[in-house]
């Protein structure tokens, strides 16, 4: 009579039984690293809509910016009742704070015609609207205004936007020239213009400097 060989049944179901369980294990963890992927690639669209979303937001913000003012080791030379005076010179430094510019000049104006002193290459720009300070180089005026012994220093920031309309700003430094030392630096924006059509009492440099900011602000942003 014949007899079954049990033993060797139950080792084939074991290795068969091992060998499903090493598969599951092997499909489950397949299972998770594929999870996981999908909630990775999800969180970086996410993101990536996000941050889209806040680039969109920025750029449909007004324009504003903060500035800084740095000695960069040179001076002004300015002669001014029968002497030279040597004073030294600061270099503006900006950083935008809100909205997204594609464009930011300093300018002159000799009361004839503008003068481009500066207009920021892409990688500046780009680093400006990073928030980060960039160095706007500027010109001693070859005509510069000097009254009671303060010589005002005065320029330009003309800034185009992504989307919406430019913007120009006055800047202003006053010096002694005597002591060289920093009286003021004021920021003038267009409703500081404006001011003169109201009649206010202003008188001297401050009125000198406002008609020509008046004068630049038409030419480059009504015109």
């Amino acid at each position: 009579m014949k007899t079954k060989n049990t033993a060797n049944s139950t080792t084939r179901f074991n290795l068969n039984a091992q060998k499903v369980a090493i598969l599951v294990s092997i499909i489950a963890v397949i299972v998770s690293a594929s999870a996981a992927m999908v909630n990775i690639s999800i969180a970086r669209s996410h993101q990536a809509l996000s941050y889209e979303s806040a680039q969109r937001a920025r750029i449909m913000e007004p324009i504003d910016y903060e500035t800084d003012f740095v000695y960069d080791g040179t001076f002004y030379q300015i002669e001014e009742y029968g002497a030279t005076f040597t004073i030294p010179a600061e270099e503006l430094q900006l950083r935008i704070t809100r909205g997204t510019v594609r464009t930011i000049s300093a300018l002159r104006h000799n009361g004839e015609r503008l003068h481009f002193m500066y207009n920021a290459d892409s990688d500046m720009i780009e680093a400006a609207n990073r928030g980060e300070y960039i160095v706007i180089i500027t010109e001693l005026d070859p005509d510069p205004l000097v009254e009671n012994g303060i010589f005002y220093d005065y320029f330009f920031l003309y800034m185009e936007p992504v989307q919406g309309a430019p913007i120009m700003d006055m800047i202003v430094i006053e010096v002694d020239i005597r002591s060289g030392e920093i009286i003021r630096r004021a920021r003038y924006q267009g409703h500081d213009a404006r001011r003169l059509d109201l009649n206010e009492p202003l008188e001297g440099p401050t009125r000198d400097m406002l008609e020509v900011f008046q004068l630049v602000r038409s030419a480059l942003i009504y015109s």
